[in-house]
């Protein structure tokens, strides 16, 4: 929809208003008290800052961002217009070292899921120095912190001092907002940030906690922000040239985009007939170990005609993987991140499941040059276990090239190709009182236990 630049001349929709109107009881004293937003630059702290405006005017809110100097470039472009449209200006609190630079003081060593030094020093120590800074001093007056945890995540927890005088609150959850209601707000005020294009939460470009896939899209959208990411894994002795072995990128040759790309497609789009194919198992075939197999997973945007077949109108590659059960969960991921950010592109979710389709495609190639080994050197470091950026952007670059040269009935001249494809149905998450699958772990082959937990700190 279209946008104002300023909370002047904002006008909110009738559904905005319904989420305005929710009952909420500012607390504390405002003549007397200090209230202060943290903004990560995602939908959910972002939002509760338009909200807690809007809804109470007259309250002077102080603003601050825990900058790890690494964060997504669409998150510093959405801080930007945050200051805009509230005429406001974000504390940009800065660690003593960056994120780039941490690494370095720690000799190389990555943060990770059980070393999680990342959180301490560049959210946990500035955020402290913050709250300190801003204690009264011989008075009884209290600062207030809002924290955008939403009521459909109730395992989250947020930051708590320990410190009477200063008090954390969640708006969020006594007003009964959900996702749905985060992504509205910010369609209605300034954007959804670009990195919902790939990722699930806001937080660093190279943060361990992303999914493959989203670290894969990331190559496609934001190379810089790739290329950033890559520069922080150290790959050691003959890891440094596993993936060297690349085919020339169709991109060069046919001058465009990777979102643009032709891949070969199904005979149907149809879920319904796909599904109905009994598949019958033959006898097990010997695995052929001088040909390596991977698994790629192609998002179709499909255009719908007044009459005909529906077209292609938009088509990525977004994930990779070395099996086909693997692919499959990384589809479903990726499906469960279109459902809950449906305002980025959709209307509604019956658009939404009319219009994207995914294709997992079989491709193999010579072993020695098309590398899907997940041993990895005990000097190197990356971000997933079993698994590098570089070898990802091996991964989607030899996709590319056999699904180019399949589409035309070619096979790639160094004899990789694509052995099939499978128009695959995603699976909708499932949710109930005792279990929410949004915020379970949704495991590829190789992922160390844990690394889908949420970083709570990336979210202040």
């Amino acid at each position: 929809m279209a946008r104002v630049t300023s909370i002047a001349d904002f006008k909110p929709s009738k559904a905005m208003q319904e989420i305005l109107a929710r009952p909420y009881d500012l607390p504390g004293n405002p003549d007397e008290d200090t209230y202060i937003l943290g903004v990560s630059g995602g939908v959910d702290s972002c939002a509760l800052a338009m909200i807690m405006t809007l809804k109470f005017p007259s309250v002077k809110f102080e603003y601050f961002f825990t900058n790890t100097q690494a964060d997504h470039s669409a998150t510093y472009e959405t801080l930007e217009k945050f200051e805009r449209f509230l005429g406001v200006k974000i504390d940009m609190i800065e660690p003593e070292k960056g994120l780039y630079e941490l690494i370095e003081h720690y000799n190389g060593f990555l943060p990770s899921a059980n070393a999680r030094y990342c959180t301490k020093d560049l959210k946990i120590k500035p955020l402290e120095k913050k709250m300190a800074s801003l204690k009264p001093f011989m008075s009884m007056a209290k600062i207030h912190s809002f924290v955008g945890l939403r009521a459909d995540e109730p395992s989250r927890v947020g930051f708590d001092s320990g410190d009477p005088s200063q008090l954390v609150h969640f708006p969020y959850r006594d007003m009964n907002v959900v996702k749905a209601d985060v992504f509205r707000v910010m369609d209605e005020t300034i954007g959804i940030p670009d990195f919902y294009k790939t990722k699930s939460r806001s937080g660093c470009s190279g943060c361990f906690f992303q999914r493959k896939g989203e670290l894969t899209m990331q190559i496609t959208w934001f190379p810089k922000d790739h290329l950033k990411a890559k520069s922080i894994e150290k790959l050691g002795g003959a890891d440094a040239h596993r993936f060297q072995a690349k085919p020339a990128s169709p991109l060069d040759t046919f001058k465009v985009a990777r979102n643009w790309l032709s891949y070969p497609l199904p005979e149907s789009w149809d879920h319904d007939s796909i599904e109905s194919t009994v598949k019958k198992r033959g006898p097990k075939k010997v695995k052929d170990t001088s040909r390596a197999d991977l698994y790629v997973a192609v998002e179709f945007e499909l255009g719908t005609p007044f009459f005909g077949e529906p077209f292609v109108g938009f088509a990525q590659i977004v994930a990779t993987s070395r099996s086909a059960a693997g692919i499959k969960k990384q589809i479903n991921g990726r499906w469960e991140h279109l459902l809950e950010s449906l305002w980025m592109k959709y209307s509604d979710e019956d658009e939404l499941r009319r219009d994207v389709r995914y294709v997992v495609y079989h491709i193999s190639g010579d072993a020695t040059l098309l590398d899907t080994k997940k041993d990895y050197e005990k000097n190197s470091f990356t971000l997933h276990q079993f698994w590098s950026l570089e070898q990802a952007e091996h991964w989607v670059k030899w996709a590319e090239s056999v699904l180019l040269h399949a589409e035309k009935g070619e096979e790639e001249a160094s004899g990789a190709r694509m052995e099939g494809l499978e128009l695959y149905k995603p699976k909708d998450p499932i949710i109930n009182d005792l279990i929410d699958t949004r915020e379970m772990e949704i495991e590829e082959e190789g992922e160390a236990e844990g690394s889908r937990a949420i970083c709570w700190a990336c979210s202040i």
